[in-house]
């Protein structure tokens, strides 16, 4: 019988059903045969089947050279996305400086906002030449860029660079002296 499948199921899965290119492959087709297509379980077919942007249920059948039709296939159920993503909002989840939005830190988590269900974040601290799933701060000035990459493997527009100081040293003690020892010894205090 006929059968259908993705060509490709793109993204972190290969099998999820989640997929930014919903070309199929028709399998068990007659050198010759017509196919035709269902998206509503088998009651009406059509000659051409064109994916939406999410779920689509389809099924497939050929008629030969002959007139003899064929049963339908099974039903392939998936989800086309071929949106990319938002660009990621960046901001540091506490500015603990003086000013809560000078950039001045001592804790550098960031808070990434805007962010698909199930997507995964990437991070650029060289203008966007590597991306790593982690991100390591270091001590002084930072940049970073973010992006998402959804379930169908859709890459964001990278974040605006994100920049902060951040500064874990802890300050020196002050010293305390007097300016005058003006008793009858310059050094009694």
């Amino acid at each position: 019988g006929t059968g259908i499948k993705l060509a490709l199921d793109t993204g972190r899965s290969t099998s999820d059903a989640i997929t930014s290119k919903a070309t199929m492959l028709l399998l068990g087709v007659e050198s010759g045969a017509h196919v035709e297509y269902s998206t509503d379980v088998g009651k009406t077919w059509i000659e051409n089947f064109t994916p939406i942007e999410g779920v689509n249920k389809v099924m497939a059948r050929q008629i030969d050279v002959a007139g003899n039709e064929s049963g339908p296939s099974n039903v392939l159920t998936f989800t086309l996305d071929a949106q990319a993503p938002i660009s990621p909002l960046v901001s540091l989840k506490v500015d603990t400086g003086s000013s809560v939005d000078d950039g001045l830190t001592n804790n550098p988590t960031l808070n990434i906002s805007g962010l698909e269900t199930g997507a995964l974040v990437q991070y650029s601290t060289d203008a966007g030449l590597n991306w790593g799933a982690l991100y390591r701060p270091v001590s002084g000035s930072n940049t970073v860029s973010v992006r998402q990459i959804d379930l169908a493997g859709n890459i964001s527009l990278v974040s605006a660079d994100f920049t902060f100081t951040l500064d874990t040293v802890a300050a020196l003690a002050p010293g305390v002296e007097l300016v005058n020892d003006t008793g009858s010894s310059n050094s009694d205090k």
